[in-house]
């Protein structure tokens, strides 16, 4: 599978659309995906983050941005849509990707609609709804209480709609970090101040300065920056004062938030890492893009929200002081943030891309000799009822007679370039039986959910009778067992039952 990225970061953009979209390609790249980035004037810092993790980059001119665009955002792109997407698709080189996915509101429709040809589903991740997209799939991680409603009217008819916390492009330290979470603490000993990378306005300093007026005894202070804040020398100076620990660009921010008892920071990407780890948090939305996200997630007990308005740093230590003060408060808006975000999102957005970009077929008898070699070969037969070596002639017999049955069903799970797994449905009545292995080679990258839901769509199709799946597993096939509880299949003794 192949995948193009085409998202900025800057000072005036922020860095948390190219971090989450890194977060996707990272998930996408494990299960073996090549992945390729498409940036204008990228500052060099992030430039060698991409680099660093191997993946491909095409560093885009900086142009004229058009005075007239139609979009609020339209300067973000510095550059017209129309020359912006010429160059996308001369950077493709000629090659139609798998995936195109877009994470950038200086782009809309007219945009998508130039680059369609180049690419075979195109993936938008968006939290304005201020315009008008032309898509397989829009992407808002974040909460609103109507967000059902807000992108109606703006997408293509076939858009399908990914929407959701649960769907929140978070790192995997967080998942990991998430698992082993400290008990709930009645008293706050360690608070977290971060405000994103960039945090041009300084609000990280009000916060800091408001969070030492308070003069609390045995009081611990994290503070985060990312490269392009503007201020970090004088901020460093300020924490080496105030004896905070300062963190410039550090790759620990997982560990930090789960340290924390408390934060106060800004909306966006960061609100849904809180949540995760049950982090209680105040925050103040630090550009108008994050007021309506801000709002939503305050009235439903996600967040303590500090109006913007004339902030000072005396009115962010009266809201620290009540937080201070108010466990059950602190309480209520953990249990609602660990409800809400599970941290999984990359995985069950990247199996869903996967997912899509598979395609069944019925096995043919051009396929008898390969299907011979992958179910002879070790890590196949370890997993088999039986791990002896077939010889061709039994296997030949048994092909022959499995394709011509018909209460048989042999597939081929294929991506656009090579197949990956073999399917094989046993039918009877109104049940399967479902066996399941992948092409040696393409183990270990998470494909298994996918397969199996490509799979099962296309049984739906053709053998509509089919009520109930069943799978045989041996003993210690681990990642069997997992395959199928993931699956939504329910463990019964030794087999796995599931109702479509």
């Amino acid at each position: 599978m192949n995948v193009a990225f085409r998202v900025d970061a800057a000072v005036h953009i922020g860095s948390g659309h190219l971090m989450r979209c890194l977060t996707l390609a990272g998930r996408l790249a494990d299960q073996g995906a090549s992945v390729l980035f498409i940036c204008r004037a990228l500052p060099d810092y992030y430039q060698q983050l991409i680099l660093g993790k191997c993946y491909q980059l095409v560093a885009l001119a900086e142009e004229i941005a058009p005075a007239n665009s139609h979009l609020a955002h339209g300067s973000w792109l510095a550059a017209s849509q129309e020359n912006d997407a010429k160059r996308c698709v001369e950077a493709f080189n000629g090659s139609v990707f798998d995936c195109l996915i877009v994470d950038h509101y200086g782009i809309d429709a007219v945009w998508e609609r130039l680059v369609r040809p180049s690419c075979h589903k195109l993936l938008v991740i968006d939290d304005l709804a201020d315009r008008q997209h032309n898509c397989d799939f829009l992407l808002d991680q974040n909460f609103y209480r109507n967000s059902d409603e807000r992108y109606t009217g703006r997408l293509n008819r076939k858009c399908k709609q990914l929407l959701g916390p649960k769907f929140a492009l978070l790192r995997p330290e967080f998942l990991e970090k998430r698992a082993g979470l400290k008990p709930f603490s009645e008293e706050v000993k360690k608070v977290l101040v971060f405000f994103g990378g960039a945090d041009q306005d300084n609000y990280t300093k009000l916060a800091v300065t408001a969070l030492s007026s308070l003069n609390l005894v045995d009081i611990e202070g994290d503070v985060i920056v990312g490269a392009s804040y503007p201020f970090c020398n004088d901020l460093k100076q300020l924490c080496d004062h105030l004896g905070f620990n300062y963190h410039c660009q550090t790759d620990k921010v997982a560990d930090l938030m789960s340290a924390a008892d408390l934060a106060i920071g800004a909306g966006g990407s960061a609100t849904w890492e809180r949540c995760c780890l049950g982090l209680p948090s105040i925050v103040i939305s630090v550009a108008e893009n994050q007021n309506e996200l801000v709002a939503h997630a305050a009235v439903s007990g996600l967040v303590y929200r500090i109006d913007n308005k004339l902030l000072t740093s005396d009115k962010i230590s009266r809201h620290l002081q009540l937080m201070f003060e108010n466990y059950h408060l602190r309480q209520l808006i953990r249990n609602n943030g660990l409800q809400l975000v599970k941290g999984d999102g990359a995985d069950r957005l990247s199996k869903l891309l996967i997912g899509h970009s598979l395609y069944v077929r019925k096995a043919t008898e051009a396929d008898c000799e390969v299907l011979f070699a992958w179910r002879n070969h070790p890590t196949i037969r370890s997993v088999s009822k039986s791990s002896q070596l077939i010889s061709m002639d039994s296997h030949r017999c048994w092909f022959t007679c499995v394709i011509n049955a018909p209460d048989r069903e042999l597939l081929v799970i294929q991506n656009q370039h090579e197949p990956v797994a073999v399917v094989r449905y046993d039918l009877s009545k109104e049940e399967a039986e479902v066996s399941i292995y992948l092409v040696p080679g393409f183990e270990g990258r998470g494909l298994g959910v996918a397969v199996l839901a490509c799979a099962e769509n296309w049984l739906k199709q053709t053998h509509r009778q089919i009520n109930n799946l069943r799978a045989v597993v041996l003993q210690d096939n681990y990642p069997s067992h997992q395959l199928f509880l993931n699956s939504d299949y329910q463990k019964q003794q030794t087999s796995y039952c599931k109702q479509l």
